[in-house]
């Protein structure tokens, strides 16, 4: 009896670690694609049009706030019915996101072709440089329609990680990595312009999404297929109020990374911006695989914090940040080191960066790789007020100082702005939080808020 004891209590155990192994395997896949897609699109488009295209592909990371962050906090409010045991209730929640997540999408494609037909995209991008090709307003319009799509087709892959399905959610993200390589190839095959490399890498991944959600809910959980019959008016409201604090979040971290590129656009030209985006992709490789290798958290300590096993979350806590931290040194030290004598072999001496941009962009990665396991409590949590406050000064903070750096610093300018940005604004505050939310209510630590 001790031996089959001991095997189920640590059965969970052992899933936790598959599904922490399979998302971190699945996340190594998809960050290491460049390394196959971007020698084919610099190679067709050249340092300029690459440039547009690193330019036009930050669009891309403004979008997923765009659904009021409903998608994310589906991912908070499933895991805690879940904790909770009430399988009914996740039906439920699924039902409303669709339709909440279905509206928002329609409102986007009205909006998106609007701002399409009477936005000058080239100029409000930088770039006005005669030699980026001409169909820049058609990659803009690719990037809106992508994300018309993906905002409810990716609603299946949210559910999954809400309900700990770690090992699915993995082998979906990872079926997405040949069918973008396929894209690219097949566009570098035929000699195409930049829309296409644009839809290659943007809207395929949404395809695959898609794909998810129909298996998700037809063959491997039709008990919780959604149905607008089910949705809950009076779950709408809080469900708006936590993904409000989600989508200022991930809006808050879009104006602080994905304008660095614009940023250095518009001060030092097209050209310096594919620079700058090569050095940054290369960057948080390291952390993009140990983010999602870690990303199972968010669901276990939203589900353990329901269920009121605060001691699990505090001893989670703990090991992740201390492996963060420990794996954020090696990693940020040895793309410092290596990023020059990688990005020379990979894509020529144009694309090689000055060391003050590696140091820059090695500092915040290491500092992103100490900040996820408390964002990732807080996440679970459902502590709204908290990360609606820190992005908005994330936010605050970094664009103007990333404009005042890169003319006063040069190149490097931008990440120096985020290095400042991400340790005042989230490290600090969400350590000091996240370890309040961890306690037991006796100790008169928040719930939420």
């Amino acid at each position: 009896m001790t031996a089959v004891t001991t095997e189920r209590a640590n059965a969970p155990r052992r899933r936790m670690l598959l599904g922490l192994l399979a998302n971190g395997g699945s996340r190594a896949l998809l960050v290491a694609t460049p390394a196959v897609t971007l020698p084919l699109i610099t190679g067709s488009l050249g340092p300029v049009n690459y440039g547009a295209y690193a330019v036009i592909t930050a669009i891309a990371a403004f979008l997923p706030w765009a659904d009021f962050g409903v998608s994310l906090s589906m991912i908070t409010t499933v895991s805690q019915a879940e904790g909770r045991g009430d399988r009914a209730a996740v039906r439920v929640v699924v039902s409303t996101g669709l339709v909440m997540l279905t509206a928002v999408s329609a409102v986007l494609l009205a909006v998106g072709l609007l701002l399409w037909a009477v936005v000058d995209w080239r100029t409000v991008l930088g770039l006005s440089d005669p030699s980026v090709t001409a169909d820049v307003p058609l990659a803009v319009l690719v990037i809106f329609l992508a994300f018309v799509v993906g905002i409810p087709a990716n609603l299946g892959l949210k559910v999954m990680l809400g309900l700990q399905m770690s090992r699915a959610f993995a082998f979906w993200q990872a079926a997405s990595v040949p069918v973008v390589i396929g894209a690219v190839i097949a566009g570098q095959m035929l000699g195409a312009g930049l829309w296409w490399f644009v839809l290659a890498t943007v809207g395929t991944p949404n395809l695959m999404a898609l794909l998810a959600s129909l298996w998700l809910f037809r063959r491997a959980r039709p008990e919780l297929r959604p149905r607008f019959a089910l949705a809950d008016r009076s779950r709408l409201r809080p469900m708006l109020a936590l993904g409000a604090a989600f989508a200022v979040n991930s809006a808050a971290w879009a104006v602080s990374f994905s304008t660095t590129s614009i940023v250095v656009s518009h001060v030092h030209g097209a050209d310096a911006a594919g620079v700058y985006n090569i050095s940054e992709r290369l960057s948080i490789v390291g952390f993009m695989v140990f983010e999602s290798l870690l990303l199972p958290l968010w669901p276990m300590f939203g589900a353990g914090l329901a269920a009121g096993d605060f001691a699990t979350a505090r001893a989670r806590l703990r090991t992740a940040t201390l492996a963060s931290a420990v794996i954020g040194v090696i990693v940020s030290v040895g793309f410092v080191l290596a990023a020059p004598g990688v990005i020379r072999v990979w894509l020529g001496e144009a694309y090689v960066p000055p060391l003050a941009l590696l140091v820059a962009l090695g500092t915040c990665s290491l500092i992103q790789f100490v900040a996820q396991p408390f964002t990732l409590v807080l996440s679970g949590a459902g502590a709204k007020r908290f990360l609606l406050i820190s992005a908005l000064a994330l936010a605050v903070v970094t664009l103007p100082l990333s404009i005042l750096l890169a003319n006063a610093t040069g190149i490097a300018g931008p990440a120096w702005a985020l290095c400042l940005g991400i340790g005042g604004c989230v490290l600090v505050p969400s350590a000091w939080y996240a370890l309040r939310v961890a306690r037991p209510p006796a100790t008169g630590a928040p719930r939420s808020g």
